[in-house]
This record gives structure tokens, C-alpha cells and sequence, in this order.
């Protein structure tokens, strides 16, 4: 067992947690230009996608409430903040751009909340 793994153990992390009702699923900027390797993607996004599918089909079966988040940033840039300084395109995220919207496999449906941060 490594030192880290030992020292946690030790302070009591890692320990069980039993899942208790009520269940809800929120995914997180799993948009177009995050998912595009030409834009803003790559590493496991689309294996993340792909596993989101089902789950997402899962929780909607079950009658779980579903929220999405996607980055949009003002029309204007007025809020532009210390992601845009760092990665100045993301400013291109906006309301209207097809790579700020949830990417298809996991359009929200009718009831869904979508968060814009």
C-alpha cells in the first residue's frame, strides 16, 4: 500500500457510502466544443459521452431529475473570467454557438434543467 493510500486510510477517508433516495443526475459541459478535438476536446470526452448515454437512459426510466450544465459567456465578453484569460477562444461560448450546446446524444428533454454558467 503506497504512503498516500496509508496516510488516508489512517485519517479515515475512503470509507463507504451507501446510496440513499432520492437520486438526481447532473452532467457537466458535455457540450459540442468540448467533445471536438479540433475545438476545445480530446483526452476521455467521447468515452464519457458514451458512458453518460445509458446512465442518462437509466435515470430518466427511474424518474430521476436530470440537470445539464454548459458554459455560455455574454454576448458581449462582459463576463469574462479566469478560464477566458486562460484559454481565450472559450469567449467564443456563447448562447447561439452550436459548440456551446449539449452534445445530441444527451439533449435534455422536456423538464430537464440546463444550468448556463
Amino acid at each position: 500500500m503506497s504512503n498516500d493510500i496509508q496516510t488516508y486510510s489512517r485519517q479515515g477517508f475512503g470509507a463507504q457510502l451507501e446510496l440513499k433516495a432520492p437520486f438526481g443526475l447532473l452532467i457537466i459541459d458535455l457540450v459540442n466544443g468540448f467533445a471536438n478535438p479540433q475545438v476545445f476536446g480530446g483526452g476521455n470526452i467521447p468515452q464519457a459521452i458514451a458512458n453518460t448515454v445509458p446512465l442518462l437512459a437509466e435515470a430518466r426510466k427511474r424518474g430521476w431529475p436530470v440537470a445539464h450544465t454548459r458554459i455560455v459567456f455574454a454576448d458581449d465578453g462582459a463576463d469574462a473570467n479566469v478560464f477566458s484569460l486562460k484559454v481565450p477562444s472559450m469567449l467564443g461560448l456563447k448562447e447561439d454557438d452550436p459548440n456551446s450546446a449539449i452534445v445530441p446524444e444527451l439533449t435534455p428533454a422536456e423538464g430537464e434543467f440546463v444550468v448556463r454558467k
